[in-house]
């Protein structure tokens, strides 16, 4: 069981100025997944044939060249392109 001064730790070091009714909810959300974690523990492994490879080799697609669409084209309804790469607006400071 998580208790209230870890929860407002928890909610301090992330940043989270949380109201009494958010507290109650995040303290339950946390207290559930706790709960989730400390059931898994108690599931039992059966042993079993360890899987060498996922996939045979002989099921993979043999490579194909194939040709590609124009840069021109790419490149037609964008905004911004510098050096052959999209240029998008800065979203972190």
């Amino acid at each position: 069981m998580i208790s209230d001064n870890q929860l407002k730790e928890v909610a301090s070091l992330s940043m989270l100025n949380l109201s009494s009714k958010e507290e109650e909810i995040l303290k339950k959300d946390l207290n559930d997944m706790i709960e989730f974690a400390s059931d898994l523990s108690s599931v039992i492994e059966i042993p079993c044939e360890r899987i060498k490879k996922a996939v045979s080799i002989e099921e993979l697609r043999q490579d194909e060249i194939q040709k590609s669409t124009d840069t021109k084209l790419l490149f037609s309804n964008a905004k911004k392109e510098s050096d052959g790469c999209f240029t998008v607006p800065r979203v972190v400071r």
